[in-house]
């Protein structure tokens, strides 16, 4: 009995599991659909928001992450006490993919997107045009979108304007 503790016990090992995530996307080119899918909802809502004179600009919630919806409620905020809307809709004129993270725990893609904003102009409360004649008619972005798991979808998490040469 003595003998029987002086003996090393090896230690059992388990082996790790197996990670059993499947990607979110098969492939990148379904990645940029469901992307471009997510930033044409984002804009939808957008231009609702305003065209409605930046009234309500939670409902972007449902577009955006936590974080970005602070930057776009305080944007909408002080478009708001303007008193000004938007009239028209902004288009995608063009989509790329430039970046696709899938690590399994997060999921991030990164596309450059031109925006077409000649369709819309901003009139005050009286319906005078009040578009800033020094306002681009395109404009080059750099947007972020993140996957969530607990909306199942692509959420916007940044939208900046493309430092480089324009590629609109």
């Amino acid at each position: 009995m003595l003998l029987a503790g002086c003996v090393p016990v090896e230690p059992t090992v388990t082996p790790a599991p197996e990670p059993s995530t499947t990607p979110v996307f098969a492939s990148e080119e379904e990645a940029l659909a469901a992307a471009e899918e997510a930033y044409a909802e984002y804009l939808r809502i957008e231009d609702a928001v305003a065209q409605e004179g930046g009234v309500n600009p939670q409902r972007l919630r449902e577009a955006v992450t936590d974080e970005w919806l602070e930057k776009e409620v305080e944007v909408f905020e002080a478009f708001a006490a303007t008193g000004n809307r938007q009239v028209g809709e902004t288009s995608v004129l063009d989509f790329e993919l430039q970046q696709l993270v899938d690590s399994g725990s997060l999921v991030e893609i990164v596309a450059y997107v031109c925006v077409d904003s000649t369709p819309t102009t901003f009139v005050d409360p009286s319906g005078a045009d009040v578009t800033p004649s020094s306002r681009p008619a395109t404009t080059s972005l750099q947007v972020t979108l993140e996957w969530s798991d607990s909306r199942s979808k692509l959420l916007i998490a940044d939208s900046q304007p493309w430092s480089g040469e324009s590629f609109c």
